[in-house]
């Protein structure tokens, strides 16, 4: 008993001591406030989205209910929209449109560089887009200009070197699709696995 009360008396003074960022927490970012360890510049936001920091945010569009994880950059001209995830250390390259309801893995990175040339006076933005109810796996990687169809799944470890329709799952090194999605699929948080509801 008495070393439950001294180990709790040891975090009272560490919590007390050390730095807030080294904490995990999250900043709501309704109304876009700068908060330490978050870079928010010129964001148009919508409501109850959540931003778990360190995140580098600046000149782009975000849905409603919307959540960023930590170590995240999103570039300037995107749009992400309602309802998305965008889990850790994900790269949204400049002008990617992501749809409604999107799911994005850890590591995932965008693409908008066809010809990636240091000091390219021609250099042209060619972002890639996902639509509405897509699911990419972490760490994945959206080419330039590619087209990730509504509904479709890309496998973890991906390079998506062309579009996806919609309804399709992508796995494998060569990206390729594999079969199409089983609709009705619903996450058993009970048995910690997917159920297929449907044939």
């Amino acid at each position: 008993m008495q070393s439950e009360r001294t180990m709790l008396s040891w975090f009272k003074i560490l919590s007390s001591a050390l730095p807030t960022a080294l904490w995990p927490r999250h900043t709501p970012t309704c109304g876009a406030p700068v908060e330490r360890g978050v870079a928010l510049r010129n964001v148009q936001w919508g409501t109850g989205c959540v931003v778990y920091e360190p995140c580098n945010i600046y000149n782009c569009v975000i849905g409603n209910n919307v959540r960023i994880g930590p170590f995240t950059e999103i570039q300037d001209l995107c749009c992400i929209g309602d309802g998305t995830v965008i889990s850790s250390h994900s790269f949204i390259s400049g002008g990617t449109k992501i749809g409604r309801n999107v799911f994005i893995g850890h590591a995932v990175v965008t693409c908008n560089d066809k010809y990636p040339i240091p000091n390219n006076s021609e250099w042209q933005s060619v972002p890639p887009s996902i639509g509405d109810g897509a699911s990419v796996g972490s760490g994945a990687i959206v080419l330039p200009g590619i087209h990730i169809g509504e509904n479709a799944v890309i496998g973890a470890g991906v390079t998506v070197l062309s579009d996806v329709p919609a309804g399709t799952v992508y796995v494998g090194k060569r990206s390729e699709p594999t079969r199409a999605v089983r609709h009705g699929c619903q996450a058993d948080p009970q048995r910690n696995k997917f159920v297929v509801l449907g044939p």
